[in-house]
């Protein structure tokens, strides 16, 4: 009844509903969806098994690539140069430079966060 009624569905954009939709990975209504079931610590801090478990109707592969986006906590992973690309970009795989912009916004939201709690 609560999926149905849409009273989750929110007109204006949150700081971390942004954030969330910021990742090429989700659209602003998933972001909604997922910060209706979790909060956004929870969320990225969630390994994918548990992502799959609490966001079941989410396509897994997006799960699975915003997964890899902010699983990556280390610095020193993102000034790393790319590997040599492919001939031709697969489906279903972000680009590198794609997954660095990423990581660098997630590892300033950690960093803002941090200062500002209420956030």
């Amino acid at each position: 009844e609560v999926w149905a009624s849409r009273a989750w569905l929110h007109g204006e954009e949150s700081l971390h509903e942004a954030f969330l939709a910021s990742l090429p990975t989700i659209n602003p209504f998933a972001a909604q969806v997922i910060l209706t079931v979790t909060d956004l610590r929870t969320f990225l801090g969630m390994d994918l098994p548990a992502m799959e478990d609490k966001l079941p109707w989410l396509p897994r592969e997006m799960l699975r690539l915003t997964h890899q986006i902010v699983s990556s906590k280390n610095p020193a992973s993102i000034a790393r140069p790319p590997p040599p690309a492919p001939p031709r970009h697969q489906p279903h795989q972000l680009p590198p430079r794609a997954i660095r912009v990423c990581q660098l916004v997630f590892l300033l939201l950690v960093v803002y966060t941090s200062w500002n709690p209420t956030v």
